[in-house]
């Protein structure tokens, strides 16, 4: 089962930018949640989609190609994978 604390989400999402993103090797401790995706991180559409698909591996979840694109910074996209976490907790036990 998957670790779904705040604090775990936000370690998997770091790992992931930090694997995918990142133009160079780097520890996800160095990555922060006010960090912007494209002006600090220099994610572009290709990042974008890599990213996406990293995500929706990772969780399980959906990321529909506009909702990638909107997110400004690294804890916008953490705030995104908790809620559609939660929403599927949500729907399980419906």
């Amino acid at each position: 089962m998957l670790d779904t604390t705040k604090t775990a989400i936000a370690h998997r999402v770091k790992t992931l930018i930090a694997d995918y993103i990142t133009p160079y090797p780097s520890d996800a401790a160095h990555i922060r949640d006010d960090l912007e995706l494209a002006l600090d991180l220099g994610v572009d559409s290709m990042d974008c989609v890599a990213l996406a698909l990293a995500v929706e591996q990772e969780f399980e979840i959906e990321v529909m190609d506009g909702d990638i694109k909107s997110f400004d910074t690294v804890g916008d996209l953490i705030e995104f994978v908790i809620a559609e976490l939660a929403e599927q907790k949500r729907e399980v036990m419906a």
